[in-house]
């Protein structure tokens, strides 16, 4: 009973590790990795704004959604907050445009939302502090999802084998 009790409380305590400290950390990667990503992105999109190149931008967000897995979408509003360029097929939904503002006084703005695609970092980011407009890029927390359950799984699957082991041992 002792090697029962020891055994399950020790999964319960890793599978609690896997859902708080492994998650909260690979979230902060997520939101790293995006902030880079959006300031990067954002410097590129300055002169094809001011100058109205937008199909520059079309094609930027269309390599960057090629290359980036994580991706899910990608709009900028003009500083009017009107539409300027974005990967939705029939328009950025306005509860979007809503659930990030981000006040030209910062440099960046990272906050999750729900989107009908799941969990989102959404990462703006003004385009010459708001003077051009904001960028805004969403990223999917789905693969954190994954990854999670892929170490509870074999939490689960370690802490079953030491049952078995301990059981045929004893």
């Amino acid at each position: 009973l002792g090697l029962l009790a020891t055994t399950l409380l020790f999964a319960a305590l890793m599978v609690a590790f896997a859902h708080t400290v492994v998650r909260g950390q690979l979230t902060s990667l997520l939101a790293e990795k995006g902030v880079a990503i959006a300031r990067k992105i954002a410097a590129d999109c300055v002169s094809p704004v001011i100058t109205g190149r937008l199909f520059e931008i079309e094609m930027l967000f269309k390599d960057l959604q090629a290359s980036e897995g994580d991706l899910v979408y990608a709009y900028v509003l003009g500083e009017d907050g009107r539409e300027l360029v974005h990967t939705f097929s029939g328009g950025v939904p306005p509860a979007l445009k809503e659930a990030n503002p981000v006040p030209p006084s910062r440099e960046v703005s990272a906050r999750k939302v729900e989107t009908d695609r799941g969990p989102v970092l959404d990462v703006g980011v003004p385009l010459l502090r708001g003077q051009a407009g904001v960028l805004h890029l969403g990223l999917s927390e789905a693969r954190i999802n994954e990854d999670v359950n892929r170490i509870v799984a074999l939490i689960l699957l370690v802490a079953a084998l030491s049952l078995v082991i301990g059981g045929v041992v004893s």
